[in-house]
């Protein structure tokens, strides 16, 4: 196999970025968009080239009661919305959604083989572990407030990002859209497979023969 063939395999297997956590603050009026209240926190991806394949978002930390009161949200480079969940088990414009807690660690795939994000009903914590979150992932009704892009249908999947860059801006956001409960989030994590642009292709390729020539 050649350089250039190793270093694109190599450099497709992207690395993981760390976002900082922080208090998810509480909504200032229930069910309203514009004064939910809003957490981001952002990781500037190095990486130039385009993304192939969104493997996990983790949640560390993450704790919140009633998660129905929460929408949880990947922000691209380009602006494009994958909602992680939103609002567990809300039916109407004005419901409190599921009263299930969660406080743990939570990965969230597209992969066959975890099991669906389903934290609904009932009191106590939902167990931390790596879920699949196409299912379940929103609201069946559009909030009071709406702000276009945030709430509403959202049935894009991490594959909706393939394609779009993989350098830049990504932002995670959490919005609490009732009162009474703050949350917390230790931090987040995001993995990612990417195809490197040509020119990171051939830098990589030339740094890969030098190293051989060195060791020769």
């Amino acid at each position: 196999m050649s350089a250039i063939a190793l270093a694109l395999t190599a450099a497709a297997l992207g690395p993981v970025y760390v976002g900082a956590g922080g208090l998810v603050p509480d909504a200032t009026i229930s069910n309203n968009i514009p004064n939910s209240g809003l957490f981001t926190s952002s990781v500037i991806s190095t990486d130039v080239g385009t993304i192939s394949d969104i493997k996990m978002v983790t949640l560390t930390g993450l704790f919140h009661s009633w998660v129905g009161d929460l929408q949880v949200a990947l922000i691209s480079p380009n602006g494009t919305r994958v909602n992680l969940f939103s609002r567990v088990g809300v039916t109407s414009a004005s419901g409190f959604g599921s009263s299930k807690d969660i406080n743990g660690t939570y990965g969230f795939t597209d992969g066959i083989g975890s099991p669906p994000w389903e934290p609904f009903g009932g009191g106590g914590f939902y167990p931390s572990g790596t879920y699949n979150r196409v299912t379940n992932t929103n609201a069946p009704v559009v909030q009071i407030g709406t702000v276009s892009g945030v709430q509403g249908v959202n049935n894009n999947t991490y594959a909706s990002l393939n394609g779009g860059p993989s350098n830049g801006t990504w932002t995670l956001e959490i919005r609490d859209f009732y009162l009474t409960a703050q949350g917390l989030l230790g931090s987040w994590t995001l993995d990612f497979n990417f195809i490197p642009a040509p020119g990171a292709i051939a830098l990589l390729g030339l740094a890969g023969m030098t190293a051989r020539r060195r060791r020769a």
